[in-house]
C-alpha cells in the first residue's frame, strides 16, 4: 500500500501541536492513519527545508517564519494565497509543481464569522498570520486596520486598511471592536491596554500574551488552539483525497 508524508516547515517547531491535532482528528479512521503520517520539517533555513519536502512529501504546512518564503517559491497560488501574499500550506500537484494555499486565511474569516459583531478589526504585526488576518478581515467587509512595526508590510492593503504605527497602537485598541493578535510574544507598547467588551483572537497557543489581560477585562478571548484546529482541518480537506471526513463530535471543544 502507498503511504503518503504530510509534515509542517518551520523554525522552531518542536513544541508543535500540529502532529498530535492530525492524529487525533483521524483516531476513528486507521485506515487513513495507515496511508497518511505527519511529521516536522525542521530547519533554520528555508530552502534546507524545502529540498527535504520536495523529496519526500506530498504536502507540508508553514508556520513561522517561513509563510513568505513559501509564498514566493510556489508555482501555483491559491486565490486566498494571492490575497495575503503569504502561505501555509505547500502541496505537490499532480504535475509535479508547487502550490501556495492559506488555510490562516479560511480558518480568520471562520472565527470572524462566529463572533457577535466583529465590527472595526485592528490587526497587530504583518507577518504570514498577520496578512492572512487582514486579507481575511477585508473579505468580509470589515472595516480593517493594521498596526505594524514596519509599514512597507502592511502597504500590501494600502487603500483597504487602516494604518497605525506602533506609539498609537492604545488608541487603535480603544477604537477596535475585535482585535487579531498575531505576534509570536507579548510587546511593551500593549501593556495597560484596556480590552473591556472587545473580542480578542490570538495566533499564537505556545506561549499566549493576551489572554490573562483579556479575561480579567471581561473581554471575549479566542485561543490560538481553536486558530489551528481550524485551519488544520481546511489543511486536511485539502490534502487527503479521495474524501476527509467529518471531525468526531466535540474535536474543536477539545482543542479550541
Amino acid at each position: 500500500m502507498q503511504t503518503f508524508r504530510l509534515g509542517l516547515i518551520g523554525f522552531p517547531i518542536g513544541h508543535s501541536k500540529s502532529p498530535t491535532l492530525f492524529r487525533s482528528y483521524f483516531a476513528g479512521h486507521p485506515e487513513i492513519l495507515r496511508r497518511y503520517s505527519y511529521g516536522l520539517i525542521e530547519y533554520p533555513d528555508f530552502d534546507d527545508a524545502l529540498e527535504v519536502f520536495r523529496e519526500k512529501y506530498i504536502a507540508a504546512n508553514v508556520t513561522a517564519p517561513f509563510k513568505e518564503d513559501a509564498f514566493h517559491i510556489a508555482d501555483i497560488r491559491s486565490e486566498e494565497a494571492e490575497a495575503c501574499h503569504a502561505a501555509n500550506l505547500l502541496l505537490k500537484t499532480d504535475e509535479g509543481k508547487i502550490k501556495a494555499c492559506n488555510t490562516d486565511y479560511t480558518a480568520v474569516r471562520r472565527l470572524l464569522k462566529s463572533l457577535p459583531c466583529p465590527g472595526r478589526v485592528l490587526v497587530i504585526g504583518c507577518g504570514g498570520a498577520g496578512k492572512a488576518s487582514a486579507a481575511a478581515a477585508i473579505s468580509l467587509g470589515y472595516n480593517t486596520s493594521i498596526c505594524n512595526r514596519s509599514p512597507g508590510h502592511a502597504a500590501l492593503f494600502c487603500g483597504k486598511a487602516g494604518i497605525f504605527p506602533l506609539k498609537d497602537l492604545h488608541s487603535a485598541v480603544r477604537e477596535a471592536d475585535t482585535v487579531i493578535y498575531t505576534l509570536p510574544s507579548g510587546i511593551p507598547a500593549l501593556n495597560g491596554a484596556d480590552w473591556k467588551g472587545k473580542a480578542v483572537i490570538e495566533a499564537s497557543y505556545s506561549s499566549p500574551a493576551l489572554e490573562t489581560p483579556v479575561q480579567l477585562s471581561g473581554g471575549l478571548y479566542v485561543s490560538g488552539m481553536k486558530w489551528l484546529a481550524i485551519q488544520a482541518e481546511a489543511t486536511y480537506r485539502t490534502v487527503i483525497r479521495p474524501f476527509c471526513p467529518d471531525p468526531e463530535p466535540g474535536w474543536y471543544q477539545m482543542h479550541g
